[in-house]
């Protein structure tokens, strides 16, 4: 849902606390002086922080704020780490559970999904893998390169084009796409392609 005092953030983005309003106002109240460097560019914390009245959380009650968030902001269960911050008995953990988006209509793009992925509690999987695709013919026509341009010389007919982006997770994310679009220079390089 979104804030009604910046529209363009949702009260909770379950897993971005950087676009909650809501972490973001309890933020300004319990560590104003962290808080521009959580706020996304052109956004302001307008009004009054939170709580409004004479409080304000602890900063372990802000970080079991922030779990919630980033374990997708269930609607029922124990977070796992809050017990700790909170030094309370809680009910253990259940495994976060990613919904995927649903696919979209056949003339709007394709979806691409992952089997399942079995991870232990308490542990993380690095992995990447490469799949490719032709998918020409599903490309609609709007998107596609206009067939003059082919013979200027600007376009190569069998080219490609990639679009690497940080998911969330910050700087080690963005560290990720940064390694990833090195590698493949390097090996447009070796092959002799040109970047």
């Amino acid at each position: 849902m979104p804030s009604t005092e910046v529209p363009s953030l949702s009260r909770v983005t379950p897993g971005d606390e950087r676009r909650s309003y809501l972490w973001l106002k309890l933020l300004a109240k319990t560590d104003p002086a962290r808080l521009p460097n959580y706020l996304p560019p052109g956004v302001q914390v307008l009004q009054a922080p939170m709580p409004n009245n004479n409080t304000t959380l602890t900063k372990d009650e802000l970080e079991v704020v922030r779990q919630w968030i980033y374990a997708t902001a269930p609607e029922t269960g124990t977070v796992s780490g809050t017990q700790t911050a909170l030094n309370a008995c809680l009910p253990p953990a259940a495994p976060i559970i990613a919904i995927p988006l649903d696919p979209p209509a056949p003339d709007k793009g394709l979806q691409f999904t992952m089997p399942p992925w079995h991870l232990e509690a308490k542990s993380q999987h690095e992995l990447c893998f490469a799949t490719y695709y032709d998918f020409t013919d599903k490309v609609p026509a709007e998107f596609k390169i206009p067939a003059g341009y082919l013979t200027n010389g600007c376009f190569d007919p069998n080219g490609c084009f990639m679009d690497i982006q940080a998911g969330a997770g910050g700087t080690e994310a963005q560290d990720w796409a940064s390694m990833l679009e090195r590698m493949y220079i390097k090996y447009c390089d070796k092959k002799g392609f040109k970047v």
